[in-house]
């Protein structure tokens, strides 16, 4: 288990050198926010930090529910039973709707594992531009149909789930890294993922922080270059 401290954000990082999950926990003014809960291991971490700073955990949010990033769940809830759990609405509806796509989503393929999703007991879903903490969300779809981002605009912190990776090198989601290529294998719609890539570009993110590997200060250079070339390989094929 690897911890990374900038400011206010904690990543907190198993198998970091092999296959990085990462979880975020970030602390508000009065209370703590979760982002992402992949493994079990994660709770250890939270409720020693939760003690340490002496405040609550106020709010869990999925940015979407692969097992990868919902696997710690039942024990977090069994700890933290207060917390509130948050997903996007169209990944909730996903999964209840036995993962059928709507008809505007043309191009979208059931990729990624969700065998862990019916854990989730979620208490509010989300939508684009809704307040949660400190964070607004953004939709981002690609990776999968309701994958969301959380965007501190304070902080200029941008947690962008799986639209992004940075282990291997920086990537869109859908952009196969030959050294760590499990994002892009489980990546719904190549198409939509990289437009998402551009929203996100379009915040100008002083920090990005992804599901899988390190975060990065100040990275809009390699986040043009990771766009750019997985533009240039979509016109190649």
């Amino acid at each position: 288990m690897k911890k990374t401290k900038l400011n206010e954000v904690t990543q907190v990082s198993f198998l970091p050198w092999l296959f990085p999950i990462n979880c975020y926990i970030i602390e508000e003014e009065n209370d703590l926010t979760v982002i992402d809960i992949g493994v079990n291991q994660f709770v250890k971490e939270i409720k020693a930090m939760s003690e340490h700073c002496q405040k609550p955990v106020k709010n869990l949010i999925i940015t979407h529910a692969h097992s990868d990033h919902v696997m710690g769940y039942p024990r977090f809830k069994e700890t933290f039973p207060e917390c509130r759990t948050y997903m996007s609405e169209r990944e909730a509806r996903f999964i209840s709707e036995d993962f059928k796509f709507d008809e505007s989503e043309v191009g979208f393929q059931l990729k990624g594992d969700y065998s862990k999703a019916s854990s989730l007991h979620v208490e509010d879903f989300l939508q684009e531009g809704d307040q949660i903490g400190s964070f607004s969300v953004i939709e981002t779809p690609g990776h999968s149909v309701g994958s969301i981002s959380l965007w501190n605009p304070q902080t200029q912190l941008m947690i962008a789930g799986d639209a992004f990776q940075t282990k291997g090198r920086l990537a869109v989601s859908g952009d196969l890294v030959k050294t760590f290529p499990f994002p892009a294998i489980a990546t719904a719609s190549k198409e939509v993922a990289l437009q998402s890539a551009k929203k996100i570009l379009s915040f100008n993110p002083r920090i990005l922080a992804v599901g899988h590997g390190e975060m990065l200060i100040d990275p809009i250079d390699r986040m043009k270059e990771a766009i750019s070339r997985c533009e240039c390989e979509r016109k190649d094929k």
